[in-house]
């Protein structure tokens, strides 16, 4: 067991520090094929100080050129996000047991990921029909105008979402749409769950922003109108944010 650990300590010896909590941790575990990526995937798992940004180092590199493969260069970021995402605030990496490459599996699993947004994708003029749907149920005046202008408001809503920097579509995408909690989207970011809530609030307030833009300036309505039909953000979050981070494909968006 100590031979494990200490062929990782070897391999990665900024987790030094951290051997007696790997030692307990892989307590009892035979030498895997690839020692030195199981205690670093452990020490990730554990979230020990340097080892996320250790694995990145090490293994983000195939990952990100899968995707980019699949996808293209603006879609990888949103693969290694969702990536981030599901190996630093899950208990994915607990499934990696030393067997292959950590590269290799962590390739893998952004492979499966970059699928899922290609499927996502392909689904997306379905899911903008969600656009359609009422932000409130007995407005009957946002009902008429969603009605009367939907296309409008496809387009002006496909333009605002282009408008949004590749950090803040990804973020309010995987806060309003796939429930990542603020706290959990600090710790893929290494950032504190305040500086999440401020990028959340700065997103959302200039998506609106950029939407209400759009609006005015395809359609003749008052600004009560306008204000009226932006009514229930956070409705509309709910309904229309899937298709955030799926822009159409090679098209930039500013930083």
């Amino acid at each position: 067991m100590s031979a494990l650990v200490d062929a990782g300590l070897g391999a990665f010896p900024e987790l030094v520090p951290h051997r007696a909590k790997l030692l307990a941790q892989l307590e009892g575990r035979p030498l895997p094929a690839q020692p030195a990526d199981l205690v670093l995937a452990t020490a990730a798992r554990l979230r020990l100080s340097g080892a996320a940004e250790r694995l990145e180092a090490h293994a983000f590199g195939p990952a990100r050129r899968a995707a980019a493969r699949r996808l293209g260069a603006a879609q990888a970021d949103e693969v290694m996000q969702r990536l981030r995402t599901r190996l630093f605030t899950t208990d994915k990496l607990a499934s990696y047991e030393g067997a292959g490459p950590l590269a290799a599996w962590v390739r893998a699993v952004a492979t499966r990921l970059a699928l899922e947004v290609k499927e996502q994708l392909a689904a997306q003029p379905e899911a903008l029909q969600g656009v359609d749907a009422p932000l409130l149920d007995d407005d009957v005046e946002l009902k008429y105008l969603h009605s009367a202008h939907r296309e409008a408001f496809r387009a002006a809503f496909a333009e605002a979402l282009a408008t949004l920097a590749p950090r803040e579509a990804v973020v309010l995408q995987l806060h309003f749409s796939q429930g990542v909690s603020m706290e959990k989207l600090g710790q893929a970011y290494r950032v504190n769950k305040s500086t999440v809530s401020r990028w959340v609030a700065s997103a959302g307030t200039a998506l609106r922003k950029a939407l209400r833009k759009n609006l005015a300036q395809r359609l003749s309505l008052s600004p009560r109108e306008l204000d009226s039909w932006l009514r229930g953000a956070e409705q509309l979050f709910t309904v229309s944010l899937p298709c955030l981070p799926e822009l159409e494909p090679g098209r930039s968006t500013k930083r």
